[in-house]
């Protein structure tokens, strides 16, 4: 997870671009939204919107960073998701999925919120486009926070301050970038801090959209360090003549719209603290390759 960035004056843009009227129907749908104290219809549809979302986030899910395909196919394998569900919002993790997943907690992860954050489900500052695992099964109706719920009759996002989102938001300006809570040991996302608000925050969200037990992820990350590994070698050969197209590949991996940039960015940076510990991770990570995990 990593955070796009993208003023709201440049989303403003893009959104009228796509669809000039867009803004106009959805401040209207929210206005009914709030005087009836409760979500009441999807029109105008997020939809119509998706592509600029992909757009700001290079065709990647917003989560987990796989990669989507473009906006000719990649609609089809994504969602433009709510990041403060429009709908009743359930306590998680759910009594099930704590047994199933052996999730503890020694914090509050938020008390259930009947009628969701209605007055948000039209503001383009709640928006992300997300995967389908991390939209369906993993996100659904769920938004855990560490205070109390906010009613949802406000439309401004910077409303629900108050509540300390236990999950960063990876869009725009507003919050806590998602890269400075969570890092990564190889393969494995682990959190950047060892407590408070932050450790909170990493935790949560490593475990909210299963960053460490879906085998498709670590596999596609195994695969960027695995390449990383070898231009890093190559780059730093004394008798390469290949070393500046080397530093390319480095360069490109840690690009904002690369897939897995926070974990090519973790392994990068550990290599050039501790050379012989990348090494090791990276013979792990190759052995896993081999074994067909996954």
């Amino acid at each position: 997870m990593i955070r796009h960035r993208v003023s709201e004056a440049q989303l403003r843009e893009a959104i009228d671009e796509v669809a000039p009227t867009w803004r106009q129907r959805a401040e209207i749908r929210t206005d009914q939204h709030l005087e009836e104290n409760t979500y009441t219809g999807k029109s105008p549809s997020w939809s119509e919107i998706k592509p600029v979302y992909m757009n700001v986030q290079h065709d990647k899910c917003a989560y987990c960073e796989r990669p989507l395909e473009d906006e000719k196919y990649g609609k089809l394998e994504c969602d433009v998701e709510h990041f403060r569900p429009k709908n009743t919002v359930p306590a998680w993790p759910s009594p099930a999925l704590a047994a199933e997943r052996d999730l503890s907690y020694e914090f509050p992860t938020g008390a259930p919120l009947p009628g969701g954050y209605y007055g948000l489900a039209h503001s383009p500052n709640n928006y992300a486009v997300a995967c389908k695992p991390c939209n369906t099964p993993l996100k659904h109706n769920y938004f855990p926070i560490e205070g109390q719920r906010v009613r949802g009759g406000r439309r401004e996002v910077d409303e629900y301050d108050e509540e300390r989102a236990l999950l960063p938001f990876p869009l725009g300006e507003r919050g806590t970038k998602p890269q400075t809570v969570i890092g990564f040991e190889g393969l494995a996302a682990v959190t950047r801090y060892r407590s408070g608000r932050r450790h909170r925050m990493g935790r949560v969200t490593i475990d909210f959209f299963d960053l460490n037990g879906r085998e498709a992820l670590l596999r596609q990350r195994a695969q960027v360090i695995e390449g990383l590994w070898f231009a890093l070698l190559v780059r730093d050969d004394p008798g390469s003549s290949n070393s500046a197209i080397a530093q390319r590949v480095i360069d490109n991996a840690k690009r904002t719209d690369q897939p897995h940039t926070n974990c090519a960015r973790a392994f990068i940076a550990e290599y050039e603290r501790d050379p012989a510990h990348a090494r090791a991770l990276a013979e792990e990570i190759i052995d896993y390759l081999e074994s067909g995990s996954g």
